[in-house]
């Protein structure tokens, strides 16, 4: 399956995805680190910018 035709995550299956809570992806957008876009229905993630900010993420943390 092509990454690029993957449905946006809702800020709850971001979370669980990234193994972390909605109040730290929060915390990941609000400081610019991972993109996301507020629509009606909440915040909305793309998997692929999910796991590219998760991935950096845990290296700097290593």
């Amino acid at each position: 399956m092509n990454r690029a035709s993957l449905s946006p995550l809702n800020l709850s299956q971001a979370a669980t995805r990234a193994h972390t809570t909605p109040r730290m992806l929060v915390a990941w957008i609000h400081d610019g680190l991972l993109p996301a876009t507020w629509t009606s229905h909440g915040w909305q993630i793309d998997p692929s910018a999910l796991d590219r900010t998760t991935s950096k993420i845990w290296s700097w943390a290593a």
